[in-house]
């Protein structure tokens, strides 16, 4: 026997076993919506997480410009180890200039894999790849990574090696160069 639900008029208009099933169906898709909901919650809050990663990484390269800035022992230490390492006859020194390229390396090494994994727009990438490509063009950091690069990953080293110059150059000259007419007052 077929239970039924009745209308005002005692118009039967759906039955149980129906109602039921229209349940089920709405509650699963009910389900469906949620699971998606959640999954792409999980995707942006992860998205976001890798995002604040790399922007941590920036600001710890700009800690790292703003010692080598305002100590200038420190900055001594990188200007002469930058022209090579024969420039560094005490032993303290050439430690805290290592300590200084690791500390560069390291930091450009974690944003070569935030970018490798989409977190890292274009512009970011393009100004950190020419610091990089200034620090590695010095004769001490070449001659500091023919010692070191197997502190860094094998896809970072070969990375790093893409980006040595055939010649190294002094960087601090870059510093010195005269101001043309155009730029003065």
């Amino acid at each position: 026997m077929e239970r039924t639900v009745s209308g005002w008029a005692g118009a039967e208009f759906m039955n149980w076993d129906a109602i039921g099933a229209a349940a089920e169906v709405l509650a699963a898709g009910g389900v469906i919506i949620s699971l998606i909901y959640l999954g792409t919650q999980v995707k942006n809050s992860a998205r976001s997480a890798r995002h604040t990663a790399a922007q941590s990484i920036f600001t710890k390269i700009n800690t790292l410009h703003e010692a080598l800035a305002c100590n200038p022992s420190t900055a001594n230490v990188w200007a002469r180890g930058s022209t090579g390492l024969a420039s560094l006859p005490d032993p303290a020194d050439r430690v805290q200039f290592s300590a200084l390229m690791m500390a560069h390396i390291r930091l450009y090494e974690e944003l070569y894999y935030c970018r490798e994994q989409g977190d890292v727009d274009d512009w970011a990438w393009a100004s950190v790849t020419a610091q990089l490509n200034d620090v590695a063009a010095t004769r001490g950091f070449g001659e500091w990574w023919a010692a070191r690069k197997h502190w860094c990953s094998p896809e970072f080293a070969a990375f790093v090696g893409r980006s040595l110059p055939e010649a190294p150059r002094n960087v601090i000259d870059d510093f010195s160069v005269t101001v043309g007419e155009d730029y003065k007052d």
